[in-house]
C-alpha cells in the first residue's frame, strides 16, 4: 500500500504542486485507502465489497477535499477520472 500511495502523492504533486504538509496528508490517506481495499480483497462478499469500496472512495474524497485546495482537488478529480477513459 506504500508504494502504490507513494507512487500517487507523487503523481499528484506533479499534477498540483503540493506543499510538503500536504504531500504527508495525501501520502497517509492513500496508505489507508489501500490497506482498507487490500482487506476488502479477502472478503467473498462481492455486494458488500463494492459497497465499502464506493465508501471508502467517497471518505478518501472527503479527506482529500479538506487537504488540498480547491484547484488541487480538481486536478485530483481529473487524475482519477483519466484510468476510467482508457
Amino acid at each position: 500500500p506504500e508504494a502504490i500511495a507513494k507512487k500517487k502523492t507523487h503523481e499528484l504533486h506533479q499534477m498540483a504542486e503540493l506543499t510538503g504538509d500536504q504531500q504527508r496528508s495525501v501520502f497517509k490517506v492513500l496508505v489507508e485507502l489501500h490497506e482498507n481495499l487490500n482487506a476488502l480483497n479477502a472478503n467473498d462478499n462481492v455486494a458488500a465489497v463494492q459497497e465499502s469500496k464506493a465508501a471508502l472512495l467517497e471518505n478518501t474524497k472527503a479527506n482529500l477535499k479538506s487537504i488540498l485546495t480547491e484547484e488541487q482537488f480538481k486536478v485530483y478529480l481529473r487524475m482519477i477520472e483519466e484510468p476510467k477513459k482508457k
